[in-house]
């Protein structure tokens, strides 16, 4: 979506508009939906539009670096699972951390110990990991879904990531530092006005 845009200020504005998306999420406690937005961001097509970042307000890319922390992969994702195990009330866990936690659990562990009997501790983890999930899927939120939204999102066309690096390099050609400086003064020039 950000690299359909040729004008770099409405590129600004929609990069603006993610973080801001981004920071809506985290307070819908939808971490899921939020490392989604983080990666669409994150992707090499987007990260490399070093101008266009420039117009974005210093503090939305605060912000932002914020939920990127947040949800790091660093510690296994503590700061992530310190949220979750905070969060009260609705919430969509990242789904990926959970299913590769089951994984590692099952890969780790046997079913059976030495003895033939049982290995309750592993059950017992994978259990906890799913309850954890759990938790969320009985509180709702109380959100009326956008229909217009809904649709415009299924239907605005799916570029290849091959095909977006290729638009990023057209609306943002690669510069030498000598450039990116100029840029970046014009960029700060352009917020002073």
């Amino acid at each position: 979506m950000i690299v359909s845009e040729a004008r770099m200020s409405r590129r600004a504005n929609l990069l603006t508009r993610w973080m801001s998306i981004a920071s809506e999420l985290r307070q819908l406690n939808n971490y899921n939906t939020l490392m989604a937005v983080l990666a669409g961001i994150n992707n090499a097509s987007v990260l490399r539009l070093r101008e266009t970042r420039q117009l974005v307000d210093p503090k939305v890319i605060k912000d932002f670096e914020g939920l990127e922390s947040l949800m790091s992969t660093n510690g296994s994702y503590c700061l992530y699972r310190q949220a979750l195990e905070e969060t009260k009330g609705a919430g969509i866990p990242y789904l990926g951390v959970h299913h590769q936690d089951l994984i590692s659990i099952d890969e780790a562990n046997k079913d059976f110990r030495q003895d033939g009997s049982i290995h309750w501790n592993k059950f017992k983890l994978m259990g906890k990991t799913i309850m954890l999930m759990m938790k969320f899927k009985y509180v709702a939120y109380s959100i009326e879904p956008d229909f217009k939204l809904l649709s415009f999102i299924a239907d605005y066309p799916i570029l290849s990531d091959e095909a977006q690096y290729k638009r990023s390099i057209q609306i943002e050609p690669k510069t030498t530092a000598n450039t990116t400086t100029t840029s970046r003064l014009k960029g700060l020039w352009q917020r002073l006005k």
